[in-house]
């Protein structure tokens, strides 16, 4: 904490974190780094807002999310809650997200190491809401990485709808139409045409019931019916549409491929979709 100031020197000290913390794990004494490295980064993060301290806090979790001991939970628990909260306080819109990638990159990928090795650190009635609402303010950020990690935290996290239904899909239900938004938005040129292939990965996902409730059909009608004629005529909807109900990931991929195709033909479509469906989404 006490080189804050140098984001060079805390990015070096946060790799040497990352190294000692894989080349002690399962040595005696090892759980005892924890208490110390954990209050550290949950003190730094705020105090400087280097993304570095994100990346450390997941090479944290990496290595002790699997302990049972109950002290360590807890110890990982608060940080988590506290990085979580700090991290989407300064990330609220789009343009945050463009003027500090790396940390939304980061704490993406933060979320996806808590997912994959400590999913209940995440899955709590404080982050998960709160991480979900920050990844749909981000979702269409063009920085690459800050995308990516967006797009891949959303989808790992539908994945876990099933094995966790009293709380993933009720907090994807709540924002549901906002997320159909921006996946149409996101074809229809939010986002480069390169990033489609992830969108449709997390399209395909949210297209189950067990993470939708049944409701994305309604929802994405809804879009559409919002979307302007002079934009995408009725025939081209329903054909969208139509391929959407199939839930087959390669004809969804083709669907949403042809859809970026007629939305990106002139710049007066392109902006007129985001312009109506943005208004209600995060």
């Amino acid at each position: 904490a006490a080189l804050g100031s140098d984001e060079r020197a805390t990015e070096r000290l946060c790799r040497a974190i990352k190294y000692a913390l894989r080349g002690s794990q399962g040595a005696p004494g090892c759980l005892a780094l924890l208490a110390p490295l954990a209050q550290t980064l949950r003190a730094a993060f705020p105090a400087h807002k280097h993304a570095s301290y994100l990346f450390a806090a997941s090479e944290t979790i990496r290595a002790f999310g699997g302990e049972s001991n109950t002290q360590v939970q807890t110890e990982l628990q608060t940080m988590v809650d506290q990085l979580v909260t700090q991290a989407t306080l300064i990330l609220q819109k789009v343009e945050d997200f463009s003027d500090m990638p790396d940390v939304a990159d980061d704490l993406f990928l933060m979320g996806i190491k808590c997912l994959t090795y400590a999913p209940h650190l995440l899955l709590t009635q404080q982050n998960l809401p709160t991480m979900v609402k920050c990844a749909l303010a981000g979702m269409l950020v063009q920085h690459k990485e800050a995308c990516c990690s967006i797009l891949e935290f959303l989808e790992q996290l539908m994945r876990l709808s099933a094995s966790h239904p009293s709380i993933i899909p009720p907090t994807f239900q709540s924002y549901g139409q906002a997320l159909t938004n921006l996946i149409i938005c996101a074809a229809a040129g939010g986002l480069p045409f390169a990033r489609l292939d992830e969108v449709g990965d997390v399209f395909t996902r949210f297209l189950d019931d067990s993470c939708s409730g049944g409701h994305a059909l309604t929802w994405l009608q809804a879009t559409m019916t919002a979307i302007p004629a002079l934009a995408i005529g009725d025939q081209e909807k329903m054909s969208f549409y139509n391929s959407v109900v199939t839930r087959d990931r390669d004809t969804i991929q083709r669907a949403l491929d042809d859809l970026a195709d007629v939305c990106r033909r002139n710049r007066q479509v392109m902006e007129s979709i985001p312009a109506v469906l943005l208004q209600s989404s995060i």
